[in-house]
């Protein structure tokens, strides 16, 4: 009698173990899984100097060339030099956020952007995706790096 109940003793204790066992067993497989789910995704680096590449708009810009100069520091200022007439250079500057893959910013006078940006890179090239109020694309600017040509800055007119 006595070695019957220890035996039903060890099957209790045996069965208690297997249970602990299966939940830390279900628990590190949980871990796994959501470690697994979990992206590990880096900042879109746009830190540096870029020239427009490609404009593609929604809206009609007329037959005026365009040339635009942009550059982003570490410590979020932008400074962006637009021709407005041969050799010509007008500066605006402020600073910007970046938020996921979504850029805005405020010029020096506290105005903000007149939209924000979808950011992407493609290799070399940054591409800001200027988006209405409802999330809709209106208008997708290609930036490639290049350096802001030292007269362009010595000679742009701040607005």
């Amino acid at each position: 009698m006595a070695e019957k109940a220890l035996v039903e003793m060890q099957k209790t204790f045996f069965n208690i173990d297997i249970m602990k066992g299966l939940k830390l067993l279900s628990f590190a497989a949980l871990l796994l899984l959501l470690a697994g789910c979990r992206k590990d995704e880096k900042p879109i680096d746009i830190v540096g100097e870029w020239r427009l590449s490609d404009i593609q708009t929604k809206v009609v810009l007329g037959s005026e060339e365009v040339d635009v100069y942009l550059s982003f520091t570490e410590t979020n200022l932008f400074l962006l030099y637009q021709a407005v007439g041969p050799g010509r250079y007008r500066r605006y500057s402020g600073y910007w956020t970046l938020e996921g893959d979504m850029l805005s910013g405020t010029y020096t006078d506290g105005k903000p952007w007149g939209a924000s940006y979808r950011v992407a890179r493609d290799g070399d090239a940054l591409i800001l995706s200027a988006l209405d109020l409802s999330g809709k694309e209106l208008e997708r600017d290609t930036y490639v790096r290049s350096a802001i040509p030292a007269d362009i800055v010595a000679g742009a007119v701040s607005y």
